[in-house]
């Protein structure tokens, strides 16, 4: 299950092709990022097969009572929440060169670890700091017999900085072969 706003764009960007047969969810609620958990939640309730949510910080804030449904319901589901701190996407908006503004009112940072909220609703958890601490992770929130969160924390601002010189170079590239 994908969330929206950047995951699901980092999806569409980066996703390497593959032999395997993968069913990819979403949802897109009324405000875009609302009922993100709660949705793929419905979706490992009846699924047959190990399933994943990514999504990011904002999105797992605006539905964290739907965290409640995963052990209430023992459900297994391996959550990946991307934490930038905050509304990564809107960076790439022009209104991103409006300093303190921008950045309070678009991408509203909060300074927050997901830790208290997996263990407010008594699902595992792990924190990746790296690739590889991340694939143990992940792995071990595939294998786990109920929902675990991965907590992957990363430089908001750091990370539109590589995303804009990745897309740059290739578009020269591009440039270069046309």
């Amino acid at each position: 299950f994908v969330g929206n706003s950047l995951p699901v764009r980092h999806l569409d960007s980066f996703a390497a092709p593959s032999e395997k047969t993968l069913h990819v969810h979403a949802n897109r609620g009324a405000s875009g990022i609302d009922g993100t958990v709660s949705s793929a939640l419905g979706v490992a309730a009846a699924a047959n097969a190990p399933c994943a949510l990514i999504v990011g910080d904002l999105a797992l804030l605006h539905d964290l009572g739907g965290l409640l449904a995963a052990r209430r319901h023992a459900l297994k589901l391996a959550i990946v929440v991307l934490n930038n701190d905050g509304g990564a996407i809107f960076r790439r908006l022009p209104i991103a060169a409006h300093g303190a503004p921008f950045e309070e009112l678009f991408i509203t940072p909060h300074g927050l670890s997901f830790a208290p909220a997996a263990e407010l609703f008594g699902l595992g958890y792990a924190r990746a700091e790296d690739r590889d601490a991340f694939e143990r992770a992940f792995a071990g929130a595939l294998a786990a017999p109920g929902t675990t969160l991965v907590e992957v924390p990363f430089d908001n601002a750091g990370t539109q900085r590589r995303s804009d010189a990745l897309r740059a170079g290739i578009d020269a590239a591009l440039r270069r072969k046309l």
